[in-house]
């Protein structure tokens, strides 16, 4: 997946300033060890003798002159003191270590290159930030499984289904939260259809939260701004809003049917579906509208695709955000 270079700034920046705290937390440690430990300082000066001192020998040595007798010693006295420094440290409450930086990736030590490869955590911070420009959610750090409240659903059977929407929704919650807590790239699909504040938009986002603390590249992002997105770049050079929909880890697509429906959507969103169908990537779909009515806006070919792909989680109750004003205006 290829990125801006925005993005790619973004992500060297984030690294920069991971290695710098480290470095910094570091070098705070290493003056409080030494204001409390002179000991520590003087070992330190003395092994940092004994480098200089054994590649001194080195060089001796390329010269011809036999110096491992004197480059053994010195080594084994080297140890001595790193065993004795080691000892100090660990009576002192330090780890034996001390000070040693603590970066936040030790394979890569924040540099975001292993060797000459791009390491792990800056792919992930790659997505991560590429996510965040298409996504633009400003809700994401206000949704989580935690705040996600079952008290707004009743638990009253309404006939003529005889459904209880607190059981349904207790079941969907915790399909939702096992989605998040155990997603991988196999995870499947899901399909979340009901009525307006019934908690799709809430759930799909905690869901999201927490696959992005995982360290996945998630792209959320409504139907109505991404295909207008999309429509106005479909003559412009580069492709980094479809790429990003394209390769990221998860895809939600929040409210679909909410966009403008025509040729181009239609022919945008069964490319995206189907794409990321036949690639395995998960993909999250949000309506308000149901199958019938999703099957009127696009083709019954897209639907059956949909229903066949993705598991269905239906949404039921009363419109949550109403019941919150309402219980908000009575305080």
């Amino acid at each position: 997946m290829s990125f801006s270079d925005e993005v790619y700034e973004a992500a060297r920046q984030k690294l920069a300033e991971r290695r710098k705290a480290a470095e910094d937390s570091c070098e705070r440690l290493r003056r409080e060890i030494y204001l409390k430990l002179p000991q520590i300082r003087e070992i330190d000066a003395q092994m940092m003798g004994d480098a200089v001192k054994i590649i001194e020998y080195a060089r001796m040595a390329l010269s011809g002159e036999d110096t491992s007798s004197k480059a053994e010693f010195l080594k084994e006295k080297n140890l001595a003191r790193q065993r004795q420094r080691a000892e100090i440290l660990r009576k002192n409450g330090y780890p034996a270590d001390a000070p040693t930086p603590r970066y936040v990736c030790g394979k890569c030590e924040d540099t975001g290159y292993v060797g000459t490869r791009r390491c792990e955590c800056h792919e992930a911070l790659l997505r991560a930030e590429a996510a965040a420009r298409i996504t633009g959610a400003s809700m994401l750090m206000e949704c989580s499984f935690e705040n996600f409240s079952l008290d707004y659903y009743s638990d009253k059977s309404i006939p003529p289904q005889n459904i209880v929407p607190r059981e349904i929704m207790t079941r969907v919650f915790g399909i939702c939260r096992d989605y998040a807590e155990n997603f991988s790239g196999r995870s499947g699909n899901l399909l979340m259809i009901g009525g307006t504040g019934l908690g799709k938009t809430h759930l799909s986002m905690a869901i999201a939260r927490r696959v992005i603390e995982k360290g996945q590249g998630v792209v959320y992002c409504s139907a109505y701004n991404i295909f207008a997105q999309l429509q106005k770049e479909q003559y412009a050079r580069g492709d980094d809003t479809l790429s990003g929909i394209m390769d990221c880890d998860l895809l939600i697509l929040d409210d679909l049917g909410s966009e403008v429906v025509n040729q181009f959507s239609v022919a945008q969103v069964n490319s995206i579906v189907n794409s990321r169908i036949i690639s395995g990537k998960p993909t999250i779909i949000n309506t308000n509208f149901s199958v019938n009515e999703l099957e009127k806006l696009y083709t019954e070919r897209f639907i059956s695709r949909i229903i066949g792909s993705y598991r269905r989680l239906s949404f039921v109750g009363k419109d949550v955000r109403l019941l919150m004003a309402s219980q908000n205006e009575k305080r």
